[in-house]
């Protein structure tokens, strides 16, 4: 029964992706946070870690953030946002797609302004603090380099 309930989502996924490349104009389903939901509970499916279903889901969000309003509704859930943050961290076939969705993600003023608050407060933290563990060190300059990436869009506002 787990193998056709994953095999059914790989290919709803996978479908959903192929959708969305031809068409993108269908983005706009996806323009509120409750619709991207399912999207992001594929995520926690036990199954998914034993598929290609996490890397297929990043792909569709990938594909969705080039669509403005599905860009808000993202950054307007921020238990997704936390949860992409995650698994750029512990999973390391999906951190590509998680760096490219939060890539995207960082384009917004919401999460511009969001970063650089909590990673700024990881930067002080990281200069006052002795740091132990390489995991601590890898969250610190990833909040630092989203800093980076978003410095230039905070100016501008």
């Amino acid at each position: 029964m787990n193998y056709f309930y994953s095999a059914c989502l790989t290919n709803l996924v996978y479908f959903l992706q192929n959708l969305l490349t031809n068409n993108p104009n269908l983005a706009s389903i996806f323009s509120n946070k409750d619709k991207l939901l399912p999207l992001f509970e594929c995520f926690s499916v036990p199954e998914a870690s034993h598929s290609n279903i996490p890397q297929r889901c990043l792909v569709v969000l990938s594909l969705l953030t080039a669509h403005a309003p599905c860009l808000q509704a993202m950054v307007a859930d921020g238990s997704s946002l936390l949860l992409l943050l995650q698994m750029l961290h512990s999973s390391p076939s999906c951190r590509e797609g998680s760096l490219h969705v939060l890539y995207a993600l960082a384009s917004t003023p919401e999460l511009a302004w969001a970063a650089a608050k909590h990673g700024g407060v990881v930067y002080i933290l990281e200069l006052l603090l002795p740091l132990k563990g390489r995991r601590l060190v890898h969250l610190s300059w990833s909040f630092i380099i989203l800093i980076f990436r978003i410095g230039l869009q905070i100016y501008t506002y």
